[in-house]
């Protein structure tokens, strides 16, 4: 049966130029002109046989009709993106793609993969990295390991490990740390590696042992946890360690814990999907992750020992 449908094209620079509320815009997305776009629209309206857009002086807006018809166009491309993410997660059965944050995946995940590789070699692993959350359905991402409290609308969320901040140290700069009961003269002789996203972590740790953040005489600002971590093993620095991203590093040699006192965060990691999304392939990883972080602390009890007498 034949279906009188409006030209694809013409829905499209529609959708844009109501979503910019601007022709201008709508070209700039599209590649287009201008001009090409209000052809477009004109060529909807003339196809519905109703004025969708009101056009003053160059600035336009929805009439009546172009709001009511722009629901039905949002809701129909949302179906088709929604879709194509169902299909290419079912075409494709033997690849998980997870995603997590860039650090997190180099400096945790990574080193435990082998594990879960040799544990089902038919399955291939794919990482997205991003730092921020991302929309799942529509990134066509399996499952999320996130952090934060496991409040994510539409999502199911276990949680996996919580998260310390303790300071780190190349091993070789631990007998020339002050004591604890002079953590002040810390950023005398030192420098402090500071993540720039997030200044407050070496407040937080510093409250939590009695003293304000000092006076800074030299400081590393990095905006990568990895190159933090990196920094300080290649001996530039004192820096905020997490758990998650720093037992790698200390169960290698290259970092050392550099005080006993370890500060727990108010968030966590949590393995994060859409609600139904369980299959064959995200049951296998979500065992295994489950199993691998609730058998042991990230750190172990032998590398919280690694700060030397008197810390």
């Amino acid at each position: 049966m034949r279906r009188d449908l409006p030209p694809f094209a013409a829905l499209r620079a529609f959708e844009t130029a109501a979503r910019h509320e601007s022709f201008r815009a709508a070209a700039k997305e599209a590649c287009q002109t201008p001009s090409a776009v209000s052809h477009q629209i004109r060529t909807l309206e003339t196809f519905l046989q109703a004025k969708l857009f009101n056009r003053d002086r160059g600035k336009s807006s929805l009439t009546p009709a172009g709001e009511e018809y722009l629901q039905t166009v949002q809701s129909i491309f949302q179906q088709l993106e929604d879709a194509g993410a169902r299909l290419a997660r079912h075409g494709d059965p033997q690849t998980l793609r997870v995603n997590l944050t860039h650090t997190l995946a180099a400096c945790w995940l990574l080193p435990r993969l082998p594990k879960f590789q040799a544990m089902y070699p038919d399955l291939d692993i794919r990482l997205i990295n991003s730092d921020d959350p991302v929309d799942l359905l529509s990134a066509n991402i399996d499952i999320s390991i996130r952090y934060g409290r496991g409040h994510w609308p539409g999502l199911k969320a276990e949680f996996l490990m919580h998260e310390e901040l303790f300071i780190v140290c190349h091993p070789d700069l631990l007998p020339r740390l002050p004591p604890m009961e002079r953590l002040n003269e810390l950023a005398d002789n030192f420098s402090l590696i500071h993540y720039s996203r997030n200044e407050q972590e070496w407040q937080d740790w510093l409250k939590d042992a009695g003293y304000s953040l000092p006076d800074i005489k030299h400081r590393i600002d990095l905006d990568s946890r990895q190159l933090v971590l990196q920094a300080a093993a290649d001996g530039l620095g004192i820096a905020i360690g997490r758990a998650s991203y720093a037992a790698e590093f200390i169960r290698n040699g290259k970092l050392a814990i550099a005080y006993p006192m370890r500060k727990a965060t108010d968030n966590g990691y949590y393995l994060a999907y859409p609600q139904g999304n369980r299959n064959t392939k995200t049951e296998r990883f979500r065992n295994w992750i489950l199993d691998e972080t609730h058998q042991t602390d990230p750190l172990s009890t032998n590398l919280a020992g690694t700060a030397p007498a008197g810390k």
